[in-house]
């Protein structure tokens, strides 16, 4: 486990943008989305 953010992410993995907007499409209502998940994803 780690304590990075969506900041963090995003300054690491150059698609990382990319995979926010995939998964937003994917459940664009937020069911899926856990308070660990939302930390991380924004």
């Amino acid at each position: 486990m780690h304590w990075l953010g969506r900041r963090e992410l995003a300054a690491l993995l150059p698609r990382f943008e990319d995979f926010r907007a995939v998964r937003a499409a994917a459940d664009p209502d937020g069911l899926l989305m856990s308070p660990c998940l939302r930390h991380l994803l924004g």
